[in-house]
């Protein structure tokens, strides 16, 4: 996204994308941002739709990786990414079933809200820099990055049911650092401290328009 000083507008119908590693506050910046009178999508929420039975997408995922469809025919995420990070080409073929499904599922889901309001929509978009911007067949007009100390990211994502430090890093080997996030996004949010200063700083971006690292919210 190139430089220049763009402000959030709760209406305006802005299309908002918010990104930033795991364990990094993305959630809840995204619920801030729904208490301020903007649009708030959960990425993670629509892949759980998708995952449902009966869809096409499971279906293709109970074909390829049969073992991780419960009694129930619900699909458990955990035994499904612990099957597909067995190899490189498990985790090829699982994204290339997901990713397109998503990316237009998403497209659609934005495109009918875009009908019923003139609200901005902020998308929680986890691998944003890494994929998303070069595929999703949206554009995005601001592109916001959620971004901690390395040592309390790892604190936080450890923290989470079901994840080890051998998950933690294969997700972490995955995602862009912290210099490419404050080289490419638009506005950067630092979550380090507590979360009466988060939404501070999310209030002065909405106020101000600020950009760039040299700006940072966070400083």
């Amino acid at each position: 996204m190139q430089p220049g000083k763009k402000k959030l507008k709760t209406y305006g119908n802005q299309l908002i994308a918010l990104t930033g590693g795991i364990g990094s506050g993305k959630s809840f910046v995204l619920r801030c941002f729904a208490k301020l009178g903007f649009v708030t999508i959960d990425t993670d929420g629509l892949v759980h739709k998708l995952l449902l039975p009966n869809t096409e997408v499971h279906h293709k995922i109970a074909k390829l990786f049969p073992q991780c469809v419960q009694e129930d025919g619900t699909i458990n995420r955990n035994v499904l990414f612990a099957l597909a990070s067995n190899s490189e080409s498990g985790i090829k073929q699982l994204e290339e079933i997901i990713h397109p499904a998503l990316w237009h599922y998403r497209s659609e889901y934005i495109l009918a809200l875009r009908k019923r309001s003139r609200r901005s929509i902020v998308v929680e978009i986890p691998l944003f820099f890494e994929r998303t911007q070069h595929n999703d067949p949206l554009h995005y007009d601001i592109a916001i990055s959620t971004i901690c100390a390395p040592e309390v990211q790892k604190s936080r994502a450890i923290r989470r049911n079901h994840m080890t430090i051998e998950k933690f890093n294969a997700i972490m080997a995955k995602q862009v650092n912290n210099e490419v996030r404050r080289q490419n996004a638009d506005i950067l949010v630092d979550t380090t401290y507590n979360k009466a200063h988060v939404f501070r700083q999310i209030k002065n971006v909405i106020a101000n328009g600020r950009k760039r690292a040299k700006n940072s919210i966070g400083h």
